[in-house]
């Protein structure tokens, strides 16, 4: 009898992992049909799709097409206090203080990180109470988040934003997290360890931690790998640039330790999200199935630190705030090595 229990639990065991596979496999699938629903993206875009025209765009005399199969994904780290859904108003509603494209070649295989200076100069639109735009002015792209109405719109006019930036790009679905979101996803996978590259503090040029010392490896725990990834002393010059580095270094150690944590328990993604949507710590357009999938897709591909790249430029110091000023003819080149193949 003791043993057909053993055998009866063993069995129900093979069953349950089973169901969790074929469950799995269902919410990727599901993830993957809608990812490629065109009609979704928040940005469409002005450049040519290559899986709809033959229509080929001119790079240095050669003729370049948009490559087929890509998802691109705007992720946005926003500062302040409290969740991402608190009473604000227009011009009130946080900063985006890290801002990236995630653009996952499905074909290839490949993920490319592109990371956008918070100080990247654009145009930013102002709107008032109503969401009606009232101005359009040169700023910083991190202001632009802080002028929609409510969050959607705050989302829709960032992404219009960096799509302009990188040459109108197609934007397909938007991730925003709040800064306190950091600790929950970095515990959730037991911590991350990084190399304290340069010293940093804070605005009032305070020690953050004992250990934040240049050439120290480190394991960050909770509210650590917050202070590492949004902390930096604004009186000093280009220390936005240095936390920017921080972000990129933590990103792909994030990346691999959470892939690893995936594969022995492929539902840890959605406990993580489920705690961060319940902290209203997490907004996006995308389904878990879609982020799912993502996941997947980038854990699957040839990922490391050679896929995050800055967007080229220069800091310059303006009447109050540095500005990031794009080296336009290398930011051409690099969009067209992520983004199009040349016509053969």
């Amino acid at each position: 009898m003791k043993h057909r229990t053993i055998i009866n639990i063993f069995t129900g065991l093979a069953l349950a992992a089973a169901v969790a596979v074929i469950a799995l496999i269902s919410i990727i699938l599901t993830g993957k049909s809608h990812l490629y629903n065109a009609a979704d993206r928040i940005v469409q875009g002005n450049n040519c799709d290559g899986g709809k025209t033959n229509e080929a765009v001119i790079f240095n005399r050669e003729p370049y097409v948009y490559k087929k199969g890509l998802i691109n994904i705007l992720v946005l780290g926003i500062d302040g206090e409290g969740n991402l859904y608190d009473n604000h108003s227009p011009g009130d509603m946080g900063q985006s203080d890290a801002v990236y494209v995630v653009s996952i070649d499905t074909q290839s295989k490949a993920t490319h990180v592109v990371g956008i200076p918070r100080d990247t100069m654009t145009t930013i639109e102002m709107s008032d109470k109503d969401g009606n735009t009232v101005a359009v002015n040169t700023g910083q792209v991190t202001l632009q988040y802080g002028y929609g109405q409510d969050i959607q719109q705050c989302t829709s006019l960032m992404a219009k934003s960096v799509s302009g930036i990188l040459y109108n790009i197609h934007i397909d679905r938007v991730v925003v997290l709040s800064v306190n979101s950091i600790a929950i996803i970095n515990d959730a996978v037991g911590g991350v360890t990084v190399t304290i590259e340069n010293d940093f503090t804070d605005e009032s040029g305070e020690v953050l931690d004992e250990a934040f010392v240049k050439g120290n490896t480190i394991h960050l725990t909770g509210e650590q790998a917050r202070l590492f990834v949004q902390e930096r002393d604004c009186n000093v010059a280009e220390s936005a640039m240095d936390r920017l580095s921080r972000q990129e270094q933590y990103m792909q150690a994030l990346e691999q330790l959470l892939y690893k944590k995936v594969r022995k328990n492929p539902f840890l993604i959605m406990k993580i999200i489920k705690e961060l949507k319940s902290n209203d710590m997490l907004y996006t357009d995308m389904t878990n199935a879609e982020i799912v999938y993502v996941f997947f897709q980038i854990a699957e591909s040839d990922f490391n630190m050679d896929s995050i790249i800055t967007i080229p430029g220069k800091v310059k110091k303006g009447i109050r705030y540095e500005e990031y000023y794009t080296d336009n003819e290398s930011l051409k080149k690099l969009i067209m090595q992520i983004f199009y193949l040349p016509v053969d």
